[in-house]
């Protein structure tokens, strides 16, 4: 197999840079989606539909709006 040039190396480095920030932005995504999904506020699956149920949480006038006491707070400790 002969030795790719430093251009060819260039060019899979960036796409292999690329590959996991499309892995990043999807697992957030999807974490986002099921953390919204907990308290039954649910949307389509797709980065175009991201921003919906976000604006339903700053959306007080709709009565879903979240209160911080109703919601789990990641440092508490989990009971067994």
């Amino acid at each position: 197999m002969p030795i790719k040039t430093p251009n060819k190396q260039a060019a899979c480095m960036v796409l292999k840079i690329r590959e996991l920030f499309v892995r990043q932005r999807t697992r957030t995504s999807n974490a986002m989606r099921a953390r919204r999904a907990e308290p039954g506020i649910t949307a389509a699956t797709g980065m175009a539909s991201i921003d919906k149920p976000i604006a339903i949480l700053r959306d007080e006038a709709e009565g879903r709006h979240l209160d911080v006491d109703q919601t789990v707070r990641c440092d508490a400790p989990m009971s067994a």
